[in-house]
């Protein structure tokens, strides 16, 4: 993954903090990454619709690296998500 994407995802991640209700927060960190495939169809879905907008800047910076599907690019921003969270809950 290049440098660009990673700040993207890290400006996505700050999105979805604000966003998300602390409860729903604290069940991702909760969860194993096994476990993240449970939100596929929903947190995923959102992911999806509103941050990859086929034609987008994201969209297509996540396909310039590689990434085919938009499974696959919601499925490395909610691991992303995972990771952030679960780092910030240890720092507190």
């Amino acid at each position: 993954m290049n440098d660009i994407l990673k700040r993207k995802i890290d400006e996505v991640i700050l999105i979805l903090e604000e966003k998300m209700p602390a409860d729903v927060q604290r069940e991702i960190v909760e969860a194993s990454q096994d476990d993240l495939c449970l939100w596929h169809f929903t947190l995923g879905v959102w992911i999806r619709n509103h941050l990859l907008p086929v034609g987008g800047d994201l969209f297509n910076l996540f396909l310039h690296c590689g990434y085919d599907h938009k499974d696959d690019m919601s499925d490395v921003i909610m691991t992303a998500l995972h990771d952030e969270l679960s780092r910030c809950i240890k720092l507190r």
